[in-house]
């Protein structure tokens, strides 16, 4: 059995209809920079559009910043034998991250890269033992942009050469024999570097959070410490091998200069 509406006045569906339509048809729309309200109007479907007086808030791009950094090696460990004693890291990088927490996820969507072109052409960072100067620093070919803000921690990506690098890789490293990025030693030997937990990453802690304006040169200064640890590997015999521990900080605003 059906049922159909019965109305004393045909135009009262009507009348009912077009208050339901402007409060359902009423479009929020918005871009980059502004917003409006587009109100659609029955029976005409005449639209109405208002910015509003404040207009309504859009969120905005975050700004961005250029960020530069320097590389230094610490002096040598004081309790390492003559022949461990580090005078020279190679470092094959493929990436350079900040992240805003002291502690985060490798795999977190808030690092931020600062040097993306690496990921196409790894950089190599040869750091050498300066005796006569604690303030020898290595730039660093940063290009990228991230977004203002604190960040509490860096991380260095080592990569591997690819095969079609290989040839390139063995004649400009001396780690060409260990094929990744190694430490050379005092007594002329090289060895392949590790890092504590195992992945491709070299965590450098900030020793106070990186502050990275858009108003301020932002360069940050990285010191890497080598040092020697033991290790179980997986043939079960415990050996010395060299670890990198680091830190960084933003420079001052009068040691970094104008860019």
């Amino acid at each position: 059995m059906s049922f159909a509406p019965n109305f004393a006045h045909p135009g009262t569906y009507r009348v009912l209809l077009f208050p339901l339509c402007d409060m359902l048809l009423v479009l929020v729309a918005g871009c980059g920079n502004s917003c409006f309200i587009g109100v659609v109007n029955p029976p005409n479907n005449s639209l109405i559009v208002s910015t509003g007086n404040p207009p309504p808030a859009c969120p905005l791009p975050q700004p961005k910043t250029a960020v530069k950094a320097v590389a230094h090696l610490a002096q040598a460990c004081t309790g390492c034998s003559t022949s461990r004693q580090v005078t020279h890291v190679h470092l094959l990088l493929s990436g350079m991250e900040v992240h805003p927490s002291a502690v985060a996820d490798e795999n977190s969507p808030d690092w931020e890269e600062l040097a993306p072109d690496w990921a196409r052409q790894p950089q190599w960072v040869d750091l050498l033992e300066d005796h006569g100067s604690n303030d020898a620093v290595l730039p660093l070919n940063v290009t990228g942009q991230i977004p203002i803000g604190t960040y509490s921690q860096l991380r260095l990506h080592l990569a591997k050469p690819s095969p079609q690098h290989a040839e390139q890789f063995a004649a400009e490293s001396h780690c060409s024999s260990i094929e990744a990025s190694c430490v050379g030693t005092a007594d002329g030997n090289f060895h392949l570097l590790q890092t504590l937990d195992g992945h491709p990453y070299l965590r450098v802690t900030a020793t106070s959070p990186l502050d990275l304006r858009a108003d301020q040169p932002n360069q940050l200064r990285i010191e890497l410490r080598p040092e020697w640890v033991l290790q179980n590997p997986s043939a079960g015999v415990l050996d010395l091998v060299p670890v990198l521990h680091g830190q960084v900080v933003v420079e001052p605003t009068a040691a970094t200069g104008s860019f």
